[in-house]
């Protein structure tokens, strides 16, 4: 399923490529929108309870990060190639372990940060191919713009992971719907309307495409963690480079060919190594059992390594099995 999910929003992202730059990123996301809402209206009116949702404060905030993250992403590629936008933003597995520490308090391991480095390295030769302080076939604005997408995208799946077991995909994507074209509304009327066909047409498609993507993703997501799921970005950019070399001939230099090998690589690595962590869908933020003593620390080391977080309390009172604890020197009775 993760397969035709990134085959299809591979499909969305060669149409918008398609549109030639004609339509705005703020263009593209309200005409999206439009379609998410058009397609998703009979389904709402049939269940009005599903799509008011259940968890609509992290309805609100999925539909605040992805709609970052698709701004920064098309705007990346309307300013730089196809391949090399997808690619970039298929770093995602690799910022989603620093949103798990900052979030949940799961600390990244040796070989992730090794591909880390690694990958920033392949990214320098992305950005650079010639080895100059500026490219000038590349624009390096959308350069940031990408690897920014990569780091909204990693919020995006982390509450994915959360909402996959309270709401339904539809509802999912229909709060997104709203929401951006809510925030959309004020660029739209400002900026001019294309007139050729061609360009309504390359946007349709995208929305069509984009919401059967989001679709089998929000679905996968009832099965995966965060992280696994952000392995949609990895396996994106190799379609996303096949469109762009049938549809729009696209050539790449050997250095970016090499960067974005290392920096697939990189992401797949990441990413089997997080699979591996079972980490539950539904699981506390790190705010939510902060240690505020020596005791709540031992107990959220206990936690980290999958032992039973209240044993040392159960031996204390006589109802575990474990030792109990001596007695320290101060203590007196």
């Amino acid at each position: 399923m993760l397969v035709v999910t990134a085959l299809l929003l591979a499909g969305g992202a060669a149409a918008v490529r398609g549109a030639g730059g004609a339509l705005s990123a703020w263009q593209l996301i309200a005409l999206r929108s439009g379609v998410f809402l058009l397609v998703l209206a009979p389904w709402a009116l049939r269940h009005p309870e599903a799509a008011r949702g259940v968890n609509r404060r992290l309805l609100v905030a999925q539909a605040l990060a992805s709609t970052a993250f698709l701004w920064l992403y098309l705007f990346a590629v309307i300013e730089i190639p196809l391949s090399l936008a997808t690619i970039l933003t298929g770093t995602t597995p690799m910022w989603s372990i620093f949103s798990l520490w900052a979030l949940y308090g799961v600390r990244p391991r040796a070989r992730e940060l090794l591909a880390i480095a690694l990958a920033v390295v392949a990214v320098i030769a992305i950005a650079h191919p010639e080895g100059e302080l500026s490219a000038g076939t590349v624009s390096q604005l959308g350069v940031a713009a990408a690897l920014a997408a990569a780091v909204a995208n990693a919020l995006v799946f982390l509450c994915l992971g959360r909402l996959a077991a309270t709401d339904s995909p539809h509802a999912v994507n229909l709060w997104l719907a709203a929401v951006a074209l809510a925030v959309s509304v004020v660029p739209v009327a400002r900026a001019p309307l294309p007139v050729a066909g061609h360009v309504w047409l390359a946007g349709a498609a995208y929305g069509l495409f984009a919401l059967g993507g989001y679709t089998l993703l929000n679905r996968s997501m009832k099965s995966l963690s965060p992280t696994a799921g952000s392995l949609v970005g990895v396996m994106m950019p190799v379609f996303a480079t096949l469109l762009g070399w049938i549809i729009f001939g696209e050539r790449l230099s050997l250095i970016e060919i090499a960067g974005m090998a290392v920096v697939l690589a990189c992401a797949r690595q990441v990413s089997l190594v997080e699979i591996r962590r079972k980490l539950p869908a539904i699981a506390e933020f790190r705010w939510q059992h902060t240690p505020s003593s020596s005791a709540g620390r031992r107990r959220d080391r206990q936690r980290r390594r999958g032992g039973p977080a209240d044993s040392w309390r159960a031996a204390r009172s006589g109802r575990g099995r474990g030792r109990p604890p001596r007695r320290s020197k101060d203590r007196r009775g």
